[in-house]
């Protein structure tokens, strides 16, 4: 993991891998804006109505003794603000994975992994669709552990650890697809499941330095590159000493 971590680095030196950092979460933070702009007052609405008579509705009118509808208000744009930055950052993360994966692994790979041979064990069809049903589980699992964000420590575990799981997922397919065959993707991500995790929990910690943040998604795909395809080299030599000790 700390190869992968240096040769990140390394590779955020490229003249193009730069001109790639900022473009995704850009675009995703001008889409949202828009779309919040639009929708903000329908949305706010539409949550008020959703959560009236509610538990946590009357419970807050009892503490501050406030009047329904301010409780109500409060709580939608609360929600809304809650839910933008994940939504920026998971339309930052499908951006990535679509359209800038593609362009850093192949420079990845010319400058540190040219002599693997390509398997294509994915496609950029499986990368679409996987990438659409990870991010759809990881904005439900948002959704479902806002009230935690409530909770000393809830507001950062949660997204942490969710953002990892996707991540792992989205990253590790982009990665490979081209290079791997089925079968070697599935036993470079079950063998190394516990550090491809890992490394989405500690890259995400970045999230919270102010500059790094705007280019995350695209510094994560790129450390998941250089940690997979490693890993997938690392494996075929494996393979390659076994049979060599068998003979």
């Amino acid at each position: 993991m700390t190869e992968a971590f240096y040769k990140t680095l390394h590779s955020l030196t490229r003249p193009k891998i730069l001109m790639l950092l900022f473009v995704p979460l850009i675009a995703s933070l001008v889409c949202w804006m828009v779309v919040f702009w639009f929708f903000w007052g329908t949305w706010v609405l539409s949550l008020s109505q959703l959560m009236q008579d509610t538990w946590l509705v009357t419970t807050l009118q009892g503490w501050f003794s406030a009047n329904a509808s301010g409780v109500l208000s409060f709580l939608s744009v609360l929600f809304l603000l809650l839910l933008f930055l994940p939504l920026a950052y998971l339309t930052a993360t499908l951006l990535t994975s679509i359209f800038v994966m593609p362009i850093m692994v192949n420079l990845v790979v010319k400058d540190n992994y040219a002599d693997l041979e390509m398997k294509k064990g994915g496609s950029f069809a499986g990368s679409f669709w996987n990438s659409l049903f990870v991010g759809f589980v990881y904005l439900v699992g948002m959704v479902l552990t806002l009230p935690l964000w409530l909770i000393p420590g809830g507001a950062i575990a949660a997204p942490l650890l969710l953002g990892a799981w996707m991540n792992k997922k989205i990253f590790s397919y982009d990665s490979l697809q081209d290079f791997a065959s089925k079968s070697e993707f599935e036993k470079v991500a079950k063998a190394k499941a516990g550090s491809l995790y890992g490394m989405g929990i500690l890259l995400g910690f970045l999230a919270y330095l102010p500059v790094v943040s705007f280019v995350l998604p695209v510094v994560m795909g790129l450390a998941y590159a250089h940690f997979c395809l490693s890993a997938l080299r690392t494996h075929r030599n494996a393979n390659v000493e076994d049979k060599a000790t068998a003979r």
